[in-house]
């Protein structure tokens, strides 16, 4: 006797899932006119039965004191025809399929002969045999799927932080730059103010990102490239309040690395090397020789990945898969076994930081603690945006959820008591009824720009997706909803963070022109300052040396 194998329990969060798609389905079918289809089915069944009649009719016969007569040719005419299909039904014959046994067949078509009642069971559980071995043959796939998509993974979910937002947002920063700054684009000497970077945290312009691509593939103008180069070693290690990271999030892929060395080379080599010559160079030497039989050195036999693992650079399959390609490509240039520890340990010290409200499925973890290439301290690089971000996040929330520690649910009630002079007093006094539940967001494959579905911490310390009812009118209609927050959210503080700044310069320059005026000459203006380009600079005609 076959021991069937015991099905796998599914897990909350399947279940959860499944619950879902069977709603929708629900909510589809009732949608698109199956509704109707129940009028439209109980009218036929009520003809068959002889009920043709409309209740309207009826009671204008009985008015007139006529009989409502029915003929039903319906129910003879349905009979008739379940007849002739059961006298002429087709018998079931078995065939095997490609490899089968036709021995089994042949038993199968025999036993349906000679037992016709049995014959619906034998198909009913040949039918979920089938059934089962398809859905196990899909669950394979999927897991296949699943595995093959891993490393791809990060690369589409993880493009970009906030800084670099979507490629229309990038462009008009571009247009804020123009016309407040009189930058014409990031290649411009003009860029070249600490007012740029301020700007460029919040949304990076598109101009310094094309340029960048394009000095890469060779493309660039020469006259471009030392402006370009400038601001991505600032941008390319930036400081934040977590320590340095790459504004420039995933734009460059392994390029990245190709990047910073054309930066470490240029500011050694000054004005005795153009950035192309040593672009050319680089390139150049990771296909000599010399650089093939550096990179079998550093490697041994292992190659990259096992470089990774052995130096415990990082573990997780897909930071390894990330790091190999730049390992190799610094192997290339000529680095040996320690430098490329280095810099590998360098390049997750600034892409990969703490992860505190991102739970990401595919972080590393590195000293016990969970990395993760979007957290929010790297998403949003201002602080004071971070703060905004959180807040928005709970107030779009039910009032039982919230992002962090758990807070007490409260309400103020009106309290009455009697003073000793008999005076009534009343006073507010906390009522405590329970305590949030603490939300996590969960990074999901989006557009440009990270997007994240909310997740909570239930009683069993479970992490399940947040799935509740949004009411959406006044009359008790609600939807299921499980909020999907992203990076745009914080658009317009986006806006009013660059408007206060330009203020801010504004009144800088404002403040200058006072000053000269008591006392009664001309401010110099340094070479390397924004108000140099300010039309109120030029209106007033100031010397600028």
């Amino acid at each position: 006797m076959a021991i069937l194998p015991k099905k796998r329990k599914m897990s909350p969060g399947e279940e959860e899932v499944i619950t879902r798609t069977q709603w929708d389905r629900y909510v589809r079918a009732r949608d698109n006119g199956h509704l109707d289809y129940i009028d439209l089915a109980k009218k036929c069944d009520a003809y068959y039965q002889g009920e043709q009649w409309d209740s309207t009719d009826i009671a204008a016969l009985d008015a007139e004191g006529r009989p409502a007569l029915t003929i039903n040719t319906i129910l003879p005419t349905i009979n008739t025809v379940l007849g002739e299909q059961s006298t002429r039904r087709a018998d079931v014959r078995f065939k095997p399929r490609r490899g089968g046994d036709q021995e089994i067949a042949d038993v199968l078509t025999t036993l349906i002969r000679n037992f016709p009642e049995g014959k619906k069971e034998i198909i009913r559980v040949l039918e979920k045999r089938e059934t089962d071995i398809r859905t196990a043959e899909q669950e394979r796939k999927n897991e296949k799927k699943k595995r093959d998509e891993a490393i791809q993974l990060r690369k589409e979910v993880l493009k970009a932080g906030n800084t670099n937002k979507e490629k229309e947002h990038r462009e008009d920063m571009d247009k804020v730059m123009a016309d407040a700054l009189g930058i014409s684009s990031a290649a411009d000497p003009k860029s070249l103010t600490p007012a740029f970077y301020p700007l460029a945290r919040i949304t990076m312009p598109q101009s310094l990102i094309s340029g960048l691509n394009n000095f890469l593939s060779g493309t660039a103008p020469e006259v471009d490239h030392d402006v370009l180069l400038e601001h991505a070693e600032q941008l390319l290690n930036d400081e934040s309040p977590v320590g340095p990271v790459n504004r420039f999030g995933d734009i460059f892929g392994k390029n990245e690395t190709l990047l910073r060395e054309v930066i470490l080379r240029k500011n050694f080599f000054g004005d005795r090397k153009t950035a192309n010559e040593i672009l050319a160079e680089i390139k150049q030497e990771g296909n000599s020789p010399a650089a093939i039989e550096n990179a079998k050195r550093v490697f041994a036999e292992g190659g990259p990945r096992d470089f990774i693992l052995d130096n415990q650079i990082a573990s997780d399959v897909n930071v390894v898969a990330e790091l190999a390609p730049i390992a190799e490509m610094y192997a290339r240039m000529g680095k040996d076994s320690k430098e490329i520890t280095d810099e590998l340990n360098d390049y997750v010290e600034r892409n990969y930081k703490p992860s505190e409200h991102v739970i990401d499925p595919n972080a590393p973890f590195k000293r016990g603690e969970s990395l993760s290439k979007i957290e929010l301290d790297i998403v949003f690089s201002d602080p004071e945006e971070k703060v905004e971000v959180s807040k928005l996040i709970n107030q779009q929330l039910p009032r039982e959820f919230r992002l962090g520690e758990p807070q007490d649910i409260f309400y103020f009630e009106n309290v009455e008591r009697q003073s000793r002079s008999g005076k009534t007093i009343t006073s507010k006094s906390k009522v405590v009824t329970g305590q949030t539940k603490e939300v996590f967001l969960v990074p999901f494959e989006g557009g440009d720009v990270p997007q994240f579905y909310a997740y909570f911490r239930d009683e069993n310390n479970e992490i399940r997706p947040l799935i509740y009812d949004r009411p959406i009118d006044e009359f008790g209609s609600s939807e299921l909803t499980w909020p999907l927050f992203d990076t745009s959210m914080t658009e317009t503080f986006a806006k009013n963070k660059y408007n206060q700044l330009l203020r801010s310069i504004e009144a800088e320059a404002r403040e200058a022109e006072r000053q000269a005026r008591e006392d009664g000459g001309k401010p110099f203006i340094p070479e390397d300052s924004v108000l140099r380009r300010l039309p109120i600079v030029k209106f007033y005609g100031w010397d600028l040396p």
